[in-house]
C-alpha cells in the first residue's frame, strides 16, 4: 500500500469511527428492529408515511413484485442490517462504511453543483435533527457561488400548516412550532412555483420523494425505517442515498456538515 492509499485508508477509518461515535451509524441507533419491521408492514398497507408516495414503490406494490423479505433485503443492501425477517427484536444497525460511501457520493454531487455555481434547494421533514446540518452545507455552497432557492414561502400545505424556512432550509410549521413530517405537499408547492427545477435538491422524507419522482438530482438520507427510499433506489431511481440515523439533536448532527465539507475538498 503506497503512502497516498494508506492515508486514504486511515482517513476513511477515522471518519467511520466518528460516524459511530456520533451515532450517525453503527449499532443501537434510534429505531428498534421492531420499528423497522413495522415500517415495512405499513408500506404494504400503502401508508403514505412509509411509501412516501414514491412512484417506484407504488409500481412495485401494484405489480405484487415485492415481499416482506425482499423489502427487508433491499433495506439491508444499503444499511447491512440483518436481512433475516425472523430476527424480530433488539436494536438495528447501519454500516459506517455504507454511510461513508453515501456521504462520499453526496460530496461528489455537491462539488459538481458548486463548480457549476448551480441552484440548490434544501428541505427537511426532520427539523429537530437536520436543519443545522443542511444550513451549514447551504452556507458553504453559497460561499462557493451557488444560489440557494426559497420558493413557496407561506404556502398552506394543509389547514394551519405552512411551508416556512429556517435560514436556508424549508420546513413545515404551524407558526408555533415546526413538524416532523413525511408529507409531500411542501416540495410539490416549491417545484410548482419555480420556472425551472433546481440543479440539486438536498432533502429527506416526502420532500425528497417528490424530487425523486420528478427525476431531479437529489441527495436523500435514509434511516432504517425508511424502506420506500431503499426500494426506489434499488428499482432504478437516480438519486444519492445516504444510509444514516436521522434522529439526533441538531447540535450533534451539525458535525455531519463538517464531515461532508472535508469530503468535498
Amino acid at each position: 500500500m503506497n503512502h497516498e492509499s494508506e492515508q486514504a485508508h486511515t482517513d476513511g477509518a477515522s471518519l467511520m469511527q466518528t460516524l459511530i461515535e456520533l451515532r450517525i451509524a453503527g449499532e443501537a441507533l434510534s429505531h428498534s428492529r421492531q420499528d423497522n419491521l413495522a415500517a415495512i408492514d405499513k408500506l404494504f398497507a400503502r401508508h403514505p408515511f412509509y411509501t412516501l408516495e414514491l412512484h417506484h414503490v407504488h409500481a412495485l406494490l401494484d405489480q405484487h413484485a415485492i415481499t416482506r423479505s425482499s423489502v427487508l433485503a433491499s433495506v439491508a443492501s444499503f444499511t447491512h442490517c440483518n436481512p433475516d425477517p425472523h430476527h424480530a427484536t433488539g436494536p438495528n444497525y447501519i454500516s459506517a462504511r455504507r454511510c461513508l460511501t453515501g456521504l462520499k457520493e453526496a460530496a461528489k454531487a455537491l462539488r459538481g453543483v458548486q463548480a457549476a455555481r448551480g441552484t440548490v434547494l434544501f428541505a427537511t421533514g426532520h427539523p429537530g435533527c437536520l436543519t443545522s446540518c443542511y444550513n451549514a452545507i447551504a452556507h458553504q455552497l453559497e460561499r462557493g457561488g451557488c444560489t440557494i432557492l426559497k420558493p413557496a414561502l407561506g404556502y398552506e400545505v394543509q389547514k394551519d400548516w405552512f411551508l416556512d424556512y429556517i435560514d436556508a432550509t424549508a420546513v413545515i410549521s404551524d407558526t408555533c412550532g415546526v413538524h416532523h413530517t413525511h408529507m409531500t405537499q411542501g416540495m410539490s408547492a416549491m417545484l410548482a412555483e419555480l420556472t425551472q427545477p433546481p440543479d440539486l435538491i438536498i432533502a429527506d422524507h416526502g420532500f425528497a420523494a417528490v424530487a425523486i419522482n420528478h427525476g431531479i438530482p437529489c441527495i436523500a438520507p435514509m434511516d432504517t425505517n425508511d424502506p420506500g427510499l431503499a426500494l426506489a433506489k434499488q428499482a432504478g431511481a437516480d438519486f444519492v442515498l445516504v444510509p444514516m440515523n436521522d434522529n439526533l439533536p441538531n447540535g450533534r448532527m451539525i458535525a455531519l456538515a463538517s464531515i461532508i465539507e472535508a469530503l468535498m475538498t
